[in-house]
């Protein structure tokens, strides 16, 4: 298992062109409480920040939206970038998605 709770690597994606006008959608739930100061971090192959999207805390936590488009507009290298999740309870994060950007 990794830090995502599946086995192997994750979760992998790639995006095309055709997804540029879709949201990615994504919904983190922790089995003790709500979480505050949410974050999703882009990163490159070398840990580097490449973007970042911070969500409005709220009493029951709505999904996580972020439009391809954004996504696609921060990818200038070929290469795999990973999404990774953070908040109050988890600072050191959780990884979420491989993006393929080929």
């Amino acid at each position: 298992m990794n830090d995502s709770g599946l086995n192997g690597g994750g979760l992998f994606y790639t995006f095309h062109k055709a997804n540029f006008t879709d949201t990615l959608e994504i919904s983190f739930n922790h089995c003790m409480s709500g979480a505050d100061r949410r974050i999703i971090k882009l990163f490159d192959k070398l840990n580097n920040i490449i973007s970042q999207w911070s969500f409005v805390d709220k009493q029951v936590l709505s999904p996580m939206s972020i439009p391809i488009s954004q996504l696609l507009g921060h990818i200038k290298v070929k290469g795999e970038l990973s999404l990774v999740y953070f908040d109050d309870i988890l600072p050191e994060g959780r990884f979420l998605l491989t993006i393929n950007s080929k």
